[in-house]
């Protein structure tokens, strides 16, 4: 619920933050510029890691004989991304 209220309203959240930060302009310029920088790493990372999890899952079920091999890494994959969950 919250994550649809955050990319529905982001503009008006932003000016919010914005208004609240104790900076001038110029600072809170670049702090926006560097958070949007380690969040776009962030979810590439996370998702090149899950990525290539799910694929070595995968491949190492199809060696060892595992049916439906496709479907374990792709599940693997998926709960990469679930912190505490995660892939084996």
């Amino acid at each position: 619920m919250y994550v649809y209220f955050f990319f529905t309203n982001t503009t008006t959240i932003e000016k919010a933050v914005r208004v609240a930060m104790p900076f001038n302009k110029k600072n809170t310029d670049t702090l926006f510029k560097e958070a949007s920088k380690v969040t776009n790493s962030v979810v590439v990372s996370t998702g090149t890691v899950a990525l290539i999890q799910g694929v070595m899952v995968g491949l190492g079920l199809w060696v060892t004989g595992v049916p439906n091999p496709l479907l374990w890494g792709t599940i693997a994959t998926a709960l990469s991304f679930l912190p505490m969950i995660g892939a084996p």
